[in-house]
Formats: C-alpha cells, sequence, structure tokens
C-alpha cells in the first residue's frame, strides 16, 4: 500500500491553529472536502475518537483516525505544525508536529488498519519528519512523504 494512493497533494498544509482542537478542525475540513462528508459529522467522530483515548503517538506524531459508514473511500490529511502542538497530550508528552488524520469507510477494516500502520511506518524516520517539518512549501513537504524526492 501506498500513501499516494490516498494521499493528495491539497491535502496537505500548513496548520495555523496553535492547540489540538484547532488543529484536528482543520484537518476536518480538508478531509470533508476530498470525502463530501459532512464536516460536523466528521468532527463528532474525531472527537469522540479523541475522548476515548489522545491518538498523540509520541516522537511528534499524532493519528487521529476514524471510520465512518458515510465515507466512500479513505482519505488522508497531513496538518504540519513547525512550532508544535503542546496540549496535544501525546503518549511521551511532547508536542506534535505531524498531525495525520486518516477517514476510512466504516466495514473495511483491513484497508483501515494497513493504511494506519503505513503512515506509522512511513513516519517513524526521524530525517523523514524532520524533512516534512522544514519543507519550504506543502508540495515539497507531499514529495517528501510520498517519496518523489
Amino acid at each position: 500500500m501506498e500513501l499516494k494512493q490516498y494521499l493528495k497533494e491539497e491535502s496537505v498544509f500548513v496548520a495555523e491553529g496553535t492547540t489540538k482542537q484547532q488543529v484536528l478542525e482543520e484537518s476536518a475540513d480538508v478531509c470533508a472536502a476530498a470525502t463530501h462528508i459532512d464536516r460536523k459529522t466528521l468532527l463528532e467522530a474525531i472527537n469522540h475518537r479523541e475522548s476515548l483515548m489522545s491518538t498523540g503517538i509520541g516522537q511528534g506524531l499524532a493519528v487521529p483516525h476514524v471510520r465512518l459508514a458515510e465515507a466512500k473511500r479513505p482519505a488522508l490529511a497531513v496538518a504540519i505544525c513547525p512550532d508544535g502542538i503542546a496540549d496535544y497530550a501525546a503518549i511521551d508528552n511532547k508536542p506534535i508536529t505531524i498531525v495525520v488524520l486518516i477517514v476510512a469507510p466504516r466495514g473495511r477494516h483491513e484497508t483501515y488498519i494497513r493504511l494506519l500502520a503505513e503512515v506509522v511506518e512511513v513516519l517513524k524516520q526521524p530525517e523523514l519528519r524532520e524533512k516534512i517539518i522544514t519543507a519550504d512549501t506543502p508540495t515539497r513537504a507531499y514529495q517528501n512523504l510520498i517519496g518523489e524526492n
């Protein structure tokens, strides 16, 4: 599985928000536009998932993920937060600098798990995370993320 199957260049952006909620809302806006899912429905699902347990997995990375019946195919949004999000409640208590929102169709569990695993596998590389965070444009960050250097 390759991220570029589900990640569009326009879905990679530098977040304007400085809090967890602000960045989740920006990410929801991007995925709502890409999937044609109602923003409120998507945001409610994201917030519910976060209420169960923070998706801040450490090393500056958060991977909020939801499955919705309304989703016709998986979609991703990547928020780059160069200054870090201090209130994300990551498991290592460090600021989050990259947020990857995954929206997947309910009932496609294998695709969902494989996509989640691929995101973590790609972004566990410290050098790649640094290239994404310091990229001069979202396009360059996208190219780094999908391996088009």
